[in-house]
């Protein structure tokens, strides 16, 4: 039966939380001024690079184990002695994984901030990652990014047969970061994303958000580096945005 008091009230929650999004929006906007920062900035690193612990998994989790341990602990001492490993056991997993990870975080930064130095071969186009407040973030993605991978003009086909197997593997961990999105953009229906391929001679394109970044960063760092120092026949890489930006919010199941 319905109940108009009781649709009434669940309107005008939803009224406040329009007006509550709205209200925060505006704040975002009247926000501070955007400066363009380094691409090799540590804004940007935390955005684009794939690394940490999972926070529920390695901190939470323990935590709230920790905690029920003590309260089982206090309500029957006897019963419960044998949590009391535990109950020293987690809080220290906990600080143990932060060192860890706040190491390695640290490791991973410093040589970020110069690893283009190195490689041996320029990359073009790195340097607009730092040009705008929204890209690379999750949820916004420029939405046809080019990849490209020029060889020097005596690379043997071996050499070009794996840059071509290296780039069609950048496509298959960028395509798996492709979260289930929600509609995107106003009055538009459906994914507006491009799912990476190949598009040209040793080139992959698709749309790129910071995941996506993420795995090209990794790309040239470590398999195209690599190869180079081998062989010597990388002569450049390019990256090439669109800037036609997309703001993609995943699915959400409403109550």
């Amino acid at each position: 039966m319905l109940d108009p008091e009781k649709i009434h009230q669940q309107a005008a929650a939803e009224r406040q939380r329009a007006l509550s999004r709205q209200n925060k929006r505006k704040r975002v906007r009247s926000g501070k001024s955007f400066f363009p920062r380094s691409p090799e900035s540590r804004s940007v690193f935390h955005r684009i690079y794939p690394f940490g612990p999972n926070f529920f998994l390695f901190i939470l989790l323990p935590l709230i184990l920790f905690v029920t341990g003590l309260v089982l602990w206090y309500i029957e001492k006897k019963r419960f002695q044998v949590l009391m490993p535990w109950l020293f056991a987690l809080p220290a997993l906990t600080i143990i994984t932060w060192l860890y990870y706040s190491v390695r975080e640290w490791i991973d930064y410093k040589h970020y901030k110069t690893w283009r130095n190195d490689l041996g071969f320029p990359v073009h186009g790195w340097d607009h990652l730092g040009e705008s407040p929204k890209f690379p973030q999750w949820k916004y993605w420029d939405r046809n990014t080019i990849f490209r991978v020029q060889l020097k003009p005596n690379a043997d086909q071996s050499t070009k047969k794996l840059v071509t197997d290296l780039l069609y593997l950048c496509t298959v961990q960028a395509n798996k970061t492709f979260y289930e999105a929600d509609q995107v953009q106003p009055g538009a229906a459906g994914d507006l994303r491009y799912h990476w391929q190949h598009s040209g001679e040793y080139e992959i394109s698709g749309s790129a958000n910071s995941s996506v970044m993420g795995k090209i960063y990794l790309s040239i760092d470590r398999h195209l580096r690599a190869l180079h120092q081998t062989t010597g026949l990388i002569e450049s890489v390019t990256l090439q945005f669109s800037k036609n930006m997309l703001e993609v919010q995943p699915v959400q199941v409403s109550d």
